[in-house]
Order: structure tokens, then C-alpha cells, then sequence
């Protein structure tokens, strides 16, 4: 079941993050994000938490910004029904397009946004803090319209950032 996500679901989409990534976000952006009311979702079973995604919206434009599948359900489907079910509340809420960055090191997650018909449009150099250094972020997009690649957009695109 996917729904809104509470308050009191932090904690568990917190543990999610930092079972998941390298470089997790801190506690407190998750506690922001839901503070600022940013479009927010959890996929649970039974009484836990298995995914969730958070988005933002500026205009008719949709922002992913970040999106986490706990270790134990990765590889199932879960994260693709998460990412279908955002497509379609943010084109209910009047988007056009969807857009997110992602680790140029994150394999899984690239290969699902280009199963989803995402387009490469774009990268920042040293957008994520790496162990050493700094690591691309590549930015994706979709129209939320149209089945194929976002119209206009290609990985020819110059890099922005």
C-alpha cells in the first residue's frame, strides 16, 4: 500500500536512507522536508516501511528528490511502483515534467529511471560529496505526457550546473 507520509514514519524512512546510501541525508532533512510539506509517499507491508519517495514542485515542473527502497525489498518492483505512482500524482497535480540528479556511481537506480524512459539531459560536475573528493550527479527528465524520452531533451544537451 502507498500513502502519505506521517510524522511519525521518519524514523523508519531515515533507517531506509542510511541502509542504502553511502553518504546518507542527516535526520533533520527528512524532518524539513516534511516541515516544509513537500509531496511525500511510503509503500508499506504490514507496519513497515519498504520504500518512500519526496518530491517537490516548482510550477508545472516536479523535482525527485530522493526516493529509497529498504535493502530487504530491492530488486522486486518496489521502487518502480513508487516511481509510477509519483509519475501520476504529479501529472494529477498538473505537472508536465519530471526531473531528478542522481549519482553518476548508482547503477540501479540509473537503470531504472531509463526502464521509466527517463532522458540523460545533463550533468553536474562534483555535485555530490564522495570518501574522496566529489561524484557527478547526472540529471534525468521525463514528460509526464509521453511515453518515450521527454521531447526536445536528449544526452546531447549541454551539461548544466
Amino acid at each position: 500500500m502507498i500513502r502519505k507520509l506521517r510524522q511519525e514514519d521518519l524514523s523508519q524512512v531515515a533507517a531506509i536512507e542510511k541502509a542504502t546510501q553511502g553518504l546518507p541525508w542527516m535526520d533533520k532533512i527528512f524532518y524539513d522536508c516534511f516541515q516544509a510539506g513537500y509531496p511525500s509517499w511510503v509503500q508499506e507491508e504490514g507496519d513497515k516501511i519498504i520504500s518512500f519517495v519526496i518530491v517537490s514542485f516548482h510550477g508545472d515542473e516536479c523535482h525527485l528528490l530522493n526516493l529509497g527502497v529498504h535493502p530487504h525489498y530491492q530488486r522486486q518492483g518496489f521502487g518502480t511502483q513508487m516511481l509510477e505512482y509519483v509519475m501520476h500524482s504529479a501529472k494529477q497535480l498538473g505537472a508536465m515534467m519530471i526531473y531528478l540528479e542522481v549519482r553518476e556511481s548508482n547503477e540501479r537506480a540509473i537503470a531504472l529511471y531509463q526502464k521509466m524512459h527517463f532522458a540523460h539531459i545533463g550533468t553536474r560536475e562534483d555535485y555530490y560529496p564522495a570518501y574522496e573528493g566529489r561524484e557527478n550527479g547526472l540529471i534525468y527528465a521525463r514528460d509526464l505526457d509521453s511515453q518515450d524520452v521527454p521531447k526536445g531533451l536528449d544526452s546531447t544537451n549541454a551539461n548544466s550546473g
